[in-house]
């Protein structure tokens, strides 16, 4: 009789282990791009509400200005919006009182409106918004009713904690084409 034994060669155990690295490495990769891919779709959300906005005025003509909103009242009863609520409101009457042109939108979870990289100092108070912008303060953008800005400007989103590094957004033009930036280096300085 013959014995033989089962078991496994040296090469099928390495064949393995190389299986298992290259795995492993696949899934590291996948798991640590999750930051940017927040943050890319932060960037996606925000351009949407920026032309929803554009086309907004276009459609209003001269009937009024179109803002893009963000929530930037740290001591709102939702922590969670603070520079993450974003809305469109628009005005028919000078700016003396505002309508909204669709829901709150927030942005993806660890993502958040950065307001060091984007070139918006303009801030507005919540009088004459309608009830649910229960907000007190909030940075805007404004579209005039040709659709056009006054000047271009950036919309930036960064982490909400840590990760200063890993910016998106997109650039605004006054004739509002947007183009859109995942690098630092890429950004202009406000």
């Amino acid at each position: 009789m013959s014995s033989f034994r089962a078991a496994f060669s040296l090469l099928e155990l390495l064949v393995v282990i190389a299986i298992i690295a290259i795995m492993a490495a696949a899934g590291a990769m996948a798991l640590g791009g999750s930051g940017g891919k927040s943050l890319n779709g932060a960037a996606a959300v925000a351009s949407s509400m920026f032309t929803q906005a554009r086309t907004e005025a276009i459609m209003r003509g001269s009937g009024g200005v179109v803002r893009v909103i963000v929530d930037a009242d740290n001591t709102s009863q939702r922590p969670d919006s603070y520079l993450r609520r974003m809305a469109v409101i628009y005005s028919t009457n000078s700016g003396t009182s505002w309508d909204a042109a669709a829901k709150w939108v927030t942005l993806p979870a660890n993502a958040s409106f950065n307001t060091n990289k984007s070139t918006t100092s303009l801030s507005m108070t919540s009088s004459g918004l309608p009830g649910a912008f229960g907000s007190k303060t909030f940075f805007y953008y404004e579209f005039k009713p040709n659709g056009q800005m006054n000047t271009s400007a950036q919309f930036v989103v960064s982490p909400s904690v840590g990760g200063t590094n890993q910016l998106y957004g997109f650039k605004i033009h006054r004739m509002g084409k947007m183009t859109f930036f995942d690098n630092p280096d890429d950004i202009p300085t406000p």
